[in-house]
């Protein structure tokens, strides 16, 4: 009688066990504030956080795309100033009966502006790129797949190569016949610049709406992570009210079990 008595007792110490670990877990996850997962809620966190991490690099490159862009912008605004300066020159310029001496004059303060627009244009480079200088433009990673929708291509405002190659070439004022052409080839780079401009601002509030469906996305996967982690307070203390009662059942039954089979020796 005592043998069967010991087992049923180590029976109900076994299940008393199993209530401890039960209590335990509940405790760590009221403590924690975080639910203990299973094997597949386990799978779905870890791909939905390798999510989260994977956008830093679309995230990185937007950042970094919108410093180009506004590099660009501010060197634009440089450069129209610069080619305002450049118009009333040519416009005092071209006066008829002008000295050639003052053409000359008025030609040399005109290259030195014109200088400096070369240089605002070389100088809007950032991490190797230059959206003033060049016709690469910039590519940008905006997602994570490696189709179209996750990249965008940003067109430069090669201002150098209006001056090398395009429609500022050869402008200089040293004759009113030059200062006259000058007034339509700056009046076309103007018109190109505004463009520009145009399409940079564009492209600007493009890379915004990408950041902003990023940080949808990426809020949305923290937000369905807290749900799955998330853990209901007030139902776990219920369960740890009904699990404490069980054990003290549990125990008492051991203790008087283990008390019988001694009784019985």
């Amino acid at each position: 009688m005592s043998d069967a008595l010991t087992a049923l007792a180590a029976l109900y110490q076994t299940r008393a066990k199993a209530v401890d670990t039960k209590i335990a877990s509940i405790n760590t996850q009221i403590s924690d504030g975080k639910k203990v997962l299973n094997a597949t809620q386990l799978t779905e966190v870890a791909n939905l956080s390798k999510k989260v991490t994977s956008y830093a690099t679309p995230e990185a490159s937007i950042k970094n795309a919108k410093s180009v862009v506004a590099l660009a912008q501010t060197g634009l605004t440089s450069v129209t100033g610069y080619l305002k300066q450049m118009m009333q020159m040519a416009q005092m310029a071209s006066a008829p009966g002008i000295s050639s001496s003052d053409s000359i004059s008025f030609n040399n303060r005109f290259l030195s502006i014109f200088n400096k627009i070369g240089k605002a244009a070389t100088g809007a480079s950032l991490n190797g790129t230059n959206l003033l200088s060049g016709t690469a433009g910039l590519n940008v990673n905006t997602g994570l797949t490696k189709d179209a929708a996750s990249r965008m291509h940003i067109n430069p405002v090669n201002v150098y190569g209006m001056m090398t190659a395009g429609v500022l070439t050869g402008v200089s004022v040293d004759t009113p016949r030059k200062a006259i052409q000058a007034l339509t080839q700056i009046s076309s780079a103007l018109t190109q610049i505004r463009n520009g401009e145009q399409a940079l601002k564009i492209a600007d509030a493009n890379l915004d709406k990408k950041s902003a469906e990023i940080k949808t996305t990426i809020d949305t996967n923290i937000s369905q992570i807290k749900a799955m982690e998330s853990v209901d307070v007030a139902k776990l203390q219920a369960q740890l009210k009904d699990l404490y009662f069980q054990q003290k059942i549990n125990y008492n039954i051991v203790s008087q079990l283990n008390d019988s089979a001694s009784s019985s020796l």
